[in-house]
């Protein structure tokens, strides 16, 4: 993937040996809140995702020096469903909230943080598919554009993982509406993302792309220097109204799955 500056991230292709070890990992690497949420957690599979996604973030920050054992640090989820990684050393008193956010896609999975605590970041992992061409008037924007490449298939992958991805950063899931995202590639690897509100500011992101074997991963943050919070008056001014409209978008993607 090429370079983004200010962020880390780690995939990992998740074998039989790591879920032999899982009950290990759950141990050593969690707190008791995580391991309560993770009881929760009925289906083999989703177990599977829900450790190794974690687990890789983790080692990735010990690795990186940001701390110096699991058992400092704490995911957790704010208002809007995004995660953050707490770091929290008793002992020093030290304290920070990172920013993070966590992909899977079968046996693949994907995690990053941003080291800019200010900086919003959302990331995906998507394996190409010819379905995701029956879903395109849900997803594209006549504002995108891609470098020519001769795969039509390939390119809606690309589409479909951005704008997962910025839905993750933005915190809104599907109801952000994707058609109001637009993707416009600047090189090769390189997006540049923006997507205007219902109040008429226009949020504008970064975005890196790479393909792992027949998967595409994909990472949106938000531009250097740059929060990526409108001012608390204009939040408070229009949150009514976006989350209204978000409720509609749900509910006509809703009613698109069921009609398949």
């Amino acid at each position: 993937m090429p370079d983004v500056p200010g962020k880390s991230a780690v995939i990992w292709h998740v074998q039989g040996r790591f879920e032999s070890q899982s009950d290990v990992f759950a141990g050593s690497f969690f707190s008791k809140e995580e391991l309560a949420e993770y009881e929760t957690i009925g289906r083999a599979s989703r177990r599977r995702e829900w450790l190794a996604v974690r687990v890789a973030l983790k080692k990735m920050l010990l690795d990186d020096g940001v701390a110096n054992s699991p058992a400092s640090l704490f995911i957790r989820k704010d208002e809007r469903g995004c995660p953050y990684v707490v770091l929290w050393e008793p002992q020093t008193g030290r304290y920070e909230r990172i920013p993070c956010s966590f992909a899977h896609k079968g046996a693949m999975v994907f995690a990053a943080y941003a080291h800019d605590h200010s900086r919003r970041i959302g990331i995906d992992i998507e394996r190409r598919s010819w379905r995701i061409a029956f879903l395109k008037k849900k997803f594209v924007s006549q504002d995108d554009c891609l470098l020519a490449k001769g795969d039509d298939m390939g390119d809606d992958t690309i589409l479909w993982s951005f704008k997962e991805a910025a839905s993750k950063l933005l915190g809104s899931g599907y109801g952000c509406g994707f058609t109001t995202i637009s993707c416009k590639e600047t090189g090769p690897g390189v997006c540049e993302l923006s997507r205007a509100s219902d109040c008429g500011a226009v949020d504008s992101f970064t975005g890196r792309y790479s393909w792992f074997g027949r998967y595409v991963i994909t990472l949106v943050m938000d531009p250097p220097g740059d929060g990526g919070c409108r001012p608390a008056e204009m939040r408070r001014r229009y949150g009514y109204w976006e989350r209204f409209r978000r409720g509609i978008r749900l509910r006509e993607v809703r009613r698109f799955r069921l009609s398949r």
